[in-house]
């Protein structure tokens, strides 16, 4: 059992991604273990609206005033880390990222052999260059909502490949759903 589990969450074919993201899990630990997790005037506003819907169940920020021109999915995702770890975003932000990081990564490299040309010297340079891409290490080492975007994206677009493929309703409102959040 436990062995199908892995062969599902980690396909034969996509095995060879694991090196990467996991690469990519270890740089951005490091970063964060130097210096911690990067806040800017964005993360307050999550920061203050997950803690805000932790405690009071209300999405506003630190002024007390409405959420509106952040999306709230981030500071939901932030307030449901809280409930199931029992600790500030700050203090599990680092990890988070870097399992987010991870995932990336390794999605990517799913994508990559859904590609009618495979070839795994290509795959490895794409995936090199996503793990020492500045500006991705730059978004996950700080607490920003493109953290979770950009690994939603990528669930978006394998939903869409599998409603172009099938063109069911079950898989259109897949896409549809990963869309909406």
């Amino acid at each position: 059992m436990l062995r199908r589990l892995l062969q599902s969450i980690f396909p034969k074919n996509n095995r060879d991604a694991f090196i990467p993201a996991a690469v990519g899990f270890i740089i951005i630990f490091i970063y964060a273990r130097h210096s911690g997790i990067g806040v800017s005037p964005d993360s307050v506003t999550y920061l203050s609206v997950a803690r805000n819907i932790h405690s009071h169940g209300t999405f506003v920020d630190f002024d007390n005033r409405p959420l509106v021109i952040f999306p709230v999915l981030y500071s939901v995702f932030l307030s449901v880390g809280m409930f199931l770890t029992g600790s500030d975003p700050l203090s599990f932000g680092a990890i988070l990222n870097c399992i987010l990081f991870f995932k990336v990564i390794y999605v990517c490299g799913w994508l990559l052999e859904k590609l009618p040309y495979r070839s795994k010297w290509y795959k490895h340079i794409i995936l090199s260059c996503i793990v020492l891409s500045p500006c991705l290490l730059e978004v996950y080492c700080m607490l920003w909502s493109e953290t979770l975007f950009i690994l939603l994206l990528l669930l978006f677009f394998i939903a869409l490949r599998r409603y172009f493929k099938t063109v069911s309703i079950k898989s259109l409102m897949l896409a549809a759903l990963i869309a909406a959040l």
